[in-house]
């Protein structure tokens, strides 16, 4: 109301074009022209205007402008860090990560800004991905076979043969946040430093893998697959057993007012029902509590609560026993699995439908590799015998 009141008031004016792209007004706001004078106001003002400007430059796409927006909010204001942090977040999103990495430093060096702290970690992280020739050639070979396979599979609509009965390793692939139709941040870049730490956070924990950002990105993109059509169940199912991903999370942002909160869905791409959901409130200044709680819950809530189950891979030395988990499962010395040995058979109108399992053993966790791990044996039930296919089950904690 302000703004409409002001016409001629750059800072009024910025202000009305930010509110009309946090609606989602987008194309009104990208075409309301600011005030061609502005000089009467205080610098802080011009600069904040500029700024505001160049987010919804950005959000409409226009990052040359919207870096333009930024450094001329700067220059008015060296004090306007969020200008600089968002200068930062335009020029990554624009693949120069270079010039991102040195606005960025700037940032930090100013203020210590947290989000700006968090973006720069970020940035140094893939500008050294950039460099890595072979990682790079890596990744172009796995596209290719995984766009190869899931071609394959949505033309036959058929899945590999796979062992029911022991736990894959937990890898989780976050898919990226639902096409933005509005400016939900007032700082640029939010959504996907909250994204790509929600992964660092969670793969650093060891209870799960997160399928590497770099490769999942361009692997959409091969199969050309959007928000619309991730939300379909088939193709997540598709999707995650492509990528050999047990659960798919959907982080979406939603503002209401002056308040921005992260929503996070964890979906069982086997069933592609919902295995978690979360919210937090972001504080764009400071995202560390959100994120904490976020990743929290992923790991203590889903991850950490698993059932491990799976089968004895050699069983010729009680010292030895080798199994078929490992620590990409979850396992770590120390972990105990029950042995079970297959019982009489469960009869249902003439058809076996089941075997009863007994309990003969337990073995112990010495060694944990990454897809096997080495126990011993702790006891074991008179006259039984652990062979090669046994199956185990995770003893109660």
């Amino acid at each position: 109301a302000n703004a409409e009141k002001a016409p001629d008031n750059a800072y009024a004016s910025a202000l009305k074009q930010a509110a009309l792209a946090r609606e989602g007004k987008l194309d009104t706001a990208a075409t309301t022209p600011p005030p061609a004078d502005s000089g009467a106001l205080p610098e802080w003002q011009q600069s904040e205007a500029l700024n505001l400007q160049g987010r919804v430059a950005q959000t409409t796409g226009n990052l040359d402008q919207a870096v333009v927006n930024y450094q001329q909010a700067v220059a008015l204001d060296p004090y306007n860090v969020i200008a600089l942090s968002n200068e930062g977040a335009a020029r990554r999103e624009s693949g120069d990560l270079k010039g991102a990495q040195e606005v960025l430093e700037k940032a930090v060096k100013q203020s210590g800004d947290p989000a700006a702290s968090m973006m720069l970690k970020q940035v140094v992280a893939e500008l050294s991905a950039a460099n890595d020739t072979r990682r790079g050639e890596l990744i172009r070979s796995q596209i290719a076979d995984l766009g190869a396979r899931y071609k394959e599979m949505q033309a036959s609509g058929a899945a590999a043969a796979v062992d029911n009965w022991s736990t894959r390793p937990l890898v989780m692939a976050f898919l990226p946040a639902s096409g933005a139709n509005a400016m939900t941040f007032d700082r640029a870049g939010m959504d996907q430093l909250i994204l790509h730490e929600l992964e660092a956070r969670v793969q650093s924990s060891g209870k799960a893998a997160v399928v590497e950002r770099a490769m999942l990105d361009q692997l959409l993109q091969e199969l050309n697959l959007g928000s619309s059509e991730l939300a379909s169940g088939e193709v997540q199912r598709r999707l995650g057993k492509v990528l050999s991903a047990e659960a798919m999370g959907f982080v979406t942002f939603v503002r209401t007012g002056g308040d921005v909160s992260a929503y996070l869905r964890l979906v069982d791409t086997e069933t592609t029902s919902i295995a978690l959901q979360a919210s937090e409130k972001v504080v764009e200044s400071n995202p560390e509590p959100a994120l904490a709680s976020l990743a929290a819950r992923v790991i203590n809530e889903y991850a950490a609560k698993r059932e491990l189950k799976g089968l004895i891979a050699d069983a010729s030395s009680d010292e030895a026993v080798l199994i078929n988990l490992g620590t990409r499962h979850g396992v770590s010395p120390g972990t105990e699995f029950t042995v079970l040995a297959e019982g009489e058979p469960v009869e249902v109108g003439g058809r076996v439908i089941a075997h009863r399992q007994t309990p003969v053993g337990k073995i112990s966790v010495t060694e944990a590799q990454e897809d096997y791990a080495v126990c011993k044996v702790v006891n074991r039930r008179d006259g039984a015998v652990f062979e090669k296919e046994m199956k185990i089950k995770e003893s109660s904690k």
